[in-house]
């Protein structure tokens, strides 16, 4: 969202400016308006950051919220989830379930057993790590953050969402009919979750 600050001056201008550079907001266009002899200016933030803001600088000065957002097309969003769930399982494809990969896990375990557990529990691993990665960094996963996709708010629900379609695909190629539905049901959750994300402005 875009934050107007008004109130800003000589007096106030490092208690501002700190407040937002501990909050990881860029306080270059504060001082930019005081030089140019301007009492306020417009900053970007999320909605955590601008509650915390209001909290401790609310007496200070003012803080208007002159852009919320728009909220994200339903579309865009699913085609998102799509083509980054779709990178994530050819980077599975070409690395933890790659022939040679299987190969040096053949040579460890002794067990098909093992090997194939092996690979499910490296799969999870690299599968969060990868989400975690991406969402810390870019706010949203490498396709999504392309498409202008950015989520700032309740993030780790949409890490999840985003985690769940390989788990819940690959419970759905099991041959029992109750681990088909959990898989159809954690698909299913995670469409959910990212459709409530997107008409709330996540």
């Amino acid at each position: 969202m875009k934050l107007l600050i008004r109130g800003i001056n000589e007096n106030n201008l490092e208690e501002i400016a700190l407040k937002l550079s501990e909050l990881d907001i860029n306080p270059t266009p504060l001082y930019r308006s005081v030089h140019q002899g301007k009492n306020e200016t417009v900053v970007e933030c999320d909605e955590e950051k601008y509650s915390k803001l209001k909290a401790e600088l609310g007496s200070v000065c003012q803080m208007i919220v002159v852009d919320a957002g728009r909220a994200r097309p339903v579309s865009l969003v699913l085609l998102s989830l799509f083509l980054d769930n779709l990178l994530v399982f050819y980077m599975l494809k070409f690395s933890v379930w790659s022939e040679d990969f299987a190969n040096i896990l053949s040579r460890l375990f002794y067990s098909t057993k093992a090997v194939v557990w092996s690979k499910l529990i490296m799969s999870l691993i690299l599968i969060y790590l990868y989400q975690h990665a991406f969402f810390h960094s870019k706010g949203a996963p490498p396709i999504s953050h392309l498409l202008g996709l950015k989520y700032t708010k309740d993030k780790n629900w949409v890490m999840f969402s985003y985690s769940l379609p390989l788990v819940a695909l690959y419970i759905m190629n099991t041959g029992f009919t109750f681990i088909k539905l959990l898989g159809l049901f954690l698909l299913s959750l995670s469409v959910a979750i990212l459709i409530y994300q997107s008409e709330h402005k996540a």
